[in-house]
């Protein structure tokens, strides 16, 4: 259920590696996404829902498919993890999962996001210099408060790149 293909825009690239924590673990929880708005922004989510099981990976495809399907009617951080919080709370059982999600403008390269408990991403600029961005809230399924960050990347040269690096729990 992870994508196969990652946008691209001019000055900026997004490259995805994912490795399962566990090798005997077929299905799990796991998420990232990225996919291009009407507009042209790009929206960028990486998640985990807590288990390792069939359940988990029904609840991620659900979670993700809810950001996907906000994302057309309020492209809005905050707003996708909200409507991800209400599908994880209307699931049959008690799942939780941790999330973040970004909306980069390729116009001037800002980068809009929140967070629900997720491990925050780390930003590398052109000149490598790399920084860890600001974030808190709860998990996915607790309803709590999501606070909406706003940050600026700036685009690439030829010698280099600015990327996000987004670690799963």
């Amino acid at each position: 259920m992870l994508p196969r293909r990652l946008p691209a825009i001019p000055g900026l690239r997004f490259d995805a590696l994912y490795e399962p924590g566990k090798t005997e673990a077929l299905v799990g929880g796991d998420w990232f996404d990225a996919f291009r708005l009407a507009d042209g922004r790009i929206v960028i989510t990486i998640g985990d829902v807590v288990a390792a099981d069939s359940p988990a990976a029904t609840a991620m495809g659900e979670t993700r498919q809810s950001i996907r399907g906000a994302a057309a009617i309020n492209p809005d951080p905050a707003v996708l993890l909200d409507a991800a919080d209400r599908i994880l709370a209307e699931g049959p059982d008690d799942r939780y999962a941790t999330a973040w999600v970004g909306i980069v403008d390729p116009i001037d390269f800002s980068l809009r996001y929140a967070s629900a408990g997720h491990p925050q991403p780390m930003v590398r600029d052109p000149i490598s210099i790399v920084r860890l961005l600001e974030g808190e809230g709860l998990p996915l399924g607790l309803s709590g408060s999501l606070a909406q960050r706003r940050t600026r990347t700036r685009p690439s040269s030829n010698r280099a790149r600015c990327c996000c690096s987004i670690p799963t729990v």
